[in-house]
């Protein structure tokens, strides 16, 4: 690969190794250093892979997977006791179930329950799915006419709340520190997790040809059962399975087992299907539940389970096999009221599922594909209406409602997107604020102006408000943390919300008060740069500030007075190589004019080179 490439895959496995020494003094068994290896570099590389000042992509995902999957296979190779795709199984199915982050640091005795599930015989055990009483039951939420209008006009519920606690949001700048982006974050690092777990994992799905022998040695009067089969006797095995499948072998038999099994947890509960056997999903025996061969293991199936499970479809499987298998599972055809239903309408029904899921609060029904398929901005105004108020963290209920409100390309409720936003710019919560003006703006980029137009002229003061109230909690926060921190802080953080709101104010610069709004928002750039003396804060902040300085018509001017600083200059230089000699406040009208069509062209993409 190039050294770019090269360069990320050397530092991740530097990063496992450095860590398999630290954390790896005592002896340990060859399973549990499989399980180890598998948990640490899956850590490692979802991080990795998450982490906006590294370049690690899908490419790079799929080479370290492979390296330490490699890894594991020799393991299994020399100690015929180990099953290193069972061990990936069990971890994967636990992260599935329970998320990872308790086992992100997994206590000492984890280890080794997972590697006596790994050698425990299977039961024949059904998996019991629990229904809820709203199976059968579908909310009209169109019946409520205009029942909800009143509530969804008033904010009456968040104008007497001007501050939220500050453990709800207890700081603007740190990365994921709002309960919506914690979650998220949280989903995106364990799908990626499965993902690496199942990737290259040999025998993954063994169970299922081993059910089958099962059956047929009950024929054979001599047939012994051995603890594990010869890595000879498993080649053969795996020979003869490919030599009888024509369609598909290999790997690509691999991915298709992989997509059902993750399907099958998906849409656990569409189509009236109450129970799924153990052996054919994640949701078996686990090591953390103790059951008999008598008893019924029961389970439900949560939103938050179905919404990992989807993620992680989505990274490992490509889409081909997706439509194969919900084709030939009937997963969207089932009844005909799923007939314009699609995995894209599935993945922001799964979405907001988990959400409401996570806060507590109530779900018309139980069943993936009619959730998926309801009218949202009617269910948003139910829930405004019985919620609000309620004890539901406010700015993830809010941006919740907001992103239901705007799912369509059109608005059809008005007041509640009026709503949303007044009571969003009366909260201190300015992470929640920027998602919620990033909505805003997701929505401009994708519907008519004329609709967009119609919508904002009634919000623009909330808009202005929330996004205001944003800069100032955080442009606040920089002042008093960045000096007392010390020269070693780390100012990505600060950089990156700095961006997001330079990136708002860029793209509504033509929008009523506009222009006032970005010259502000310039103006406190410069201010800071002045004031503060770190040297990676103000490389950062001057690249944002030339960014936003090129969307107004006297930016020359502004060029000018951003070339007095140093970091400012460095800018202009890296983005104007024609002016290597430019010296403090030297905008001279020849390099305006040899740069004014560049100038013109400027965007805020390049804030990007930063980082």
């Amino acid at each position: 690969g190039s050294p770019g490439q090269v360069g990320v895959v050397y530092q991740v496995m530097l990063d496992l190794k450095d860590c398999m020494q630290r954390k790896c003094n005592e002896e340990r068994s060859p399973e549990n250093l499989v399980q180890f290896m598998l948990s640490e570099a899956s850590l490692l590389v979802a991080e990795a892979s998450l982490d906006e000042k590294l370049a690690c992509s899908i490419f790079h995902f799929r080479q370290l997977a492979s390296v330490v999957h490699e890894g594991c296979k020799v393991l299994a190779d020399q100690h015929s006791h180990v099953h290193a795709g069972q061990i990936a199984r069990n971890l994967a199915r636990r992260w599935l179930v329970h998320g990872d982050e308790k086992s992100s640091k997994p206590k000492s005795g984890e280890v080794s329950a997972i590697n006596e599930d790994t050698n425990r015989q299977r039961c024949d055990v059904s998996l019991s799915i629990v229904e809820d009483d709203t199976m059968d039951f579908v909310m009209d939420l169109n019946s409520l006419g205009e029942v909800l209008q009143d509530d969804v006009g008033s904010s009456s519920h968040f104008n007497t709340v001007n501050q939220i606690i500050a453990d709800e949001e207890s700081s603007s700048l740190k990365v994921n520190g709002s309960s919506r982006e914690a979650s998220e974050y949280a989903c995106r690092r364990v799908a990626l997790r499965i993902a690496f777990a199942m990737s290259f994992a040999e025998e993954f799905h063994s169970h299922e040809q081993s059910d089958m022998n099962k059956e047929n040695t009950k024929s054979s009067s001599n047939t012994r059962a051995v603890p594990k089969t010869s890595r000879s006797t498993r080649t053969k095995s795996s020979l003869l399975s490919r030599i009888a499948t024509n369609e598909q072998t290999g790997q690509n038999k691999n991915v298709l087992e992989h997509t059902k099994e993750l399907l099958r947890v998906v849409f656990a509960q569409s189509g009236g299907s109450s129970r799924i056997s153990s052996t054919k999903s994640f949701l078996g025996p686990c090591s953390e539940i103790s059951f008999s061969q008598e008893e019924e293991t029961r389970k439900t199936i949560t939103f938050a389970m179905r919404y990992r499970a989807l993620r992680t479809v989505s990274i490992l499987c490509p889409q081909e096999a997706l439509d194969r298998v919900i084709r030939e599972e009937g997963y969207l055809s089932n009844a005909s009221s799923r007939a314009d239903c699609t995995l894209k309408k599935c993945a922001f029904g799964s979405f907001v599922a988990k959400e409401i899921e996570e806060m507590g609060l109530p779900l018309p029904h139980s069943d993936l594909s009619q959730l998926s398929t309801m009218h949202f901005p009617s269910y948003a105004r139910a829930l405004w209406r019985h919620h609000s108020s309620g004890d539901a963290p406010k700015g993830r209920l809010l941006l919740l409602l907001l992103e239901m409100a705007l799912k369509e390309d059109t608005v059809s409720d008005k007041a509640l997107v009026v709503s949303t936003m007044e009571a969003m710019s009366n909260l201190d919560l300015p992470r929640s604020q920027i998602i919620g003006c990033e909505q805003i703006d997701a929505f401009r980029k994708r519907c008519l102006p004329t609709e967009f137009e119609a919508i904002f002229h009634d919000i623009n003061g909330f808009f202005s408000k929330a996004i205001t109230n944003a800069a100032r909690s955080v442009f606040g926060e920089i002042h008093e943390e960045i000096p007392s921190a010390g020269p070693c802080v780390d100012v990505v953080p600060s950089l990156i919300a700095v961006r997001r709101i330079g990136t708002l104010v860029e793209h509504f610069v033509g929008v009523e008060g506009g222009e006032e709004r970005l010259r502000q928002f310039i103006q406190v750039l410069m201010n800071i740069l002045t004031i503060h003396k770190n040297e990676d804060l103000c490389d950062g902040l001057a690249i944002v500030a030339l960014s936003t300085m090129s969307r107004l018509q006297d930016r020359d001017k502004l060029f000018s007075q951003l070339s007095y600083f140093d970091c400012g200059r460095k800018a202009l230089k890296t983005r104007f190589p024609q002016l290597s000699g430019l010296r403090g406040g030297d905008w001279k009208e020849s390099s305006k004019n040899s740069l004014l069509g560049v100038a013109k062209h400027l965007d805020s993409s390049f804030i990007y080179e930063a980082y």
